[in-house]
């Protein structure tokens, strides 16, 4: 799972409603059968922005979850 949350500047660490969002969408995915130890969550925060964050639209772009499948 990946993620971004943006409010304009960089922020470190990630603030603990990130951390406590993340945790939720971790445990959904278990909750559904995904083993735990095929997931896991990279916040990238400022670093990867979708939309400009000086506009409310653009930050609400970049309050994402983005799930990423791959083979094995």
């Amino acid at each position: 799972m990946e993620s971004a949350r943006s409010a304009g500047t960089l922020l470190a660490p990630a603030p603990v409603s990130k951390l406590r969002d993340d945790i939720a969408v971790l445990r959904h995915l278990q909750e559904l059968g995904v083993p735990a130890a095929r997931l896991r969550a990279i916040d990238y925060a400022d670093t990867r922005p979708l939309g400009d964050n000086a506009t409310p639209e653009g930050r609400a772009a970049n309050l994402r979850v983005a799930l990423m499948l791959h083979e094995r």
